[in-house]
């Protein structure tokens, strides 16, 4: 009969494979960290990439064209309205309320900026009530140089009205 030889003892490795496989678990762990380093750093380097690209895009928005140059006549208009915006409505229309006697009802008002003149058309039963208007607009301290532009009657609803037209410049 043959013998067996049984050996329950594990066997020796010899260390230069141990020493192997150590070096290549440092390997491995130091190839990890670096990958990991290099990602991040990808990461990064995207970020400021796509922040300069929105930096370049702002940078390159087409930036609005300057605006065209006015025409005499648009300038004019401009300054037409910004003259007519300029009246003092509140004081002047304060004044009239003040110097407006009973029985006077205010038809119409037409300021004329460019000259600070208001032509005022007013109406009532008696043309005294017109021109105790006229005499107090001539008193207030907003107006000036208060003269008649016309007169008329006028067959209305609630019977004969008398119509005075005054040209006003106001201060």
């Amino acid at each position: 009969m043959n013998t067996l030889r049984i050996d329950f003892a594990p066997r020796r490795t010899k260390p230069l494979w141990w020493a192997l496989l150590c070096v290549g678990l440092v390997l491995a762990a130091l190839l990890a960290l670096r990958i990991h380093q290099l990602s991040t750093a990808l990461d990064a380097a995207r970020a400021r990439g796509s922040a300069l690209e929105r930096q370049n895009a702002l940078r390159t928005q087409p930036v609005n064209e300057p605006a065209r140059a006015l025409t005499k006549a648009q300038i004019a208009a401009i300054n037409k309205a910004v003259v007519a915006l300029n009246t003092p409505w509140p004081d002047l229309l304060a004044a009239l309320e003040r110097a407006r006697p009973d029985g006077v009802a205010l038809l119409r008002l037409e300021p004329r900026p460019a000259q600070n003149t208001l032509r005022i058309v007013a109406e009532a039963e008696k043309t005294a009530a017109l021109f105790a208007l006229a005499e107090a607009l001539q008193r207030d301290p907003h107006f000036s140089n208060v003269a008649p532009a016309g007169q008329e009657v006028a067959d209305t609803e609630q019977g004969r009205r008398n119509r005075l037209s005054l040209d006003a410049t106001w201060k």
